[in-house]
């Protein structure tokens, strides 16, 4: 059994700035996408109290889930 001396471990894929460019802009045409092709009007989406409520309902949700999934 040998004993390593180096401390980081190995990478089998060299670091790139690329992949995460490409993934950025892939997700920013399927964001574009779903705008045109819904129709969401984002000027308007805190017009009314009811909205902007449930937009902070659906977040506050989101959160509570995504942390209760950390933990298990």
């Amino acid at each position: 059994m040998t004993h390593k001396t180096d401390i980081a471990p190995s990478l089998r894929v060299p670091p790139a700035v690329w992949p995460g460019v490409l993934i950025y802009l892939a997700y920013m045409a399927m964001f574009y996408a779903v705008f045109v092709l819904v129709g969401i009007d984002y000027a308007h989406i805190s017009a009314s109290a009811d909205t902007l409520l449930g937009i902070i309902a659906v977040t506050v949700v989101i959160i509570v889930l995504a942390r209760e999934r950390r933990a298990a």
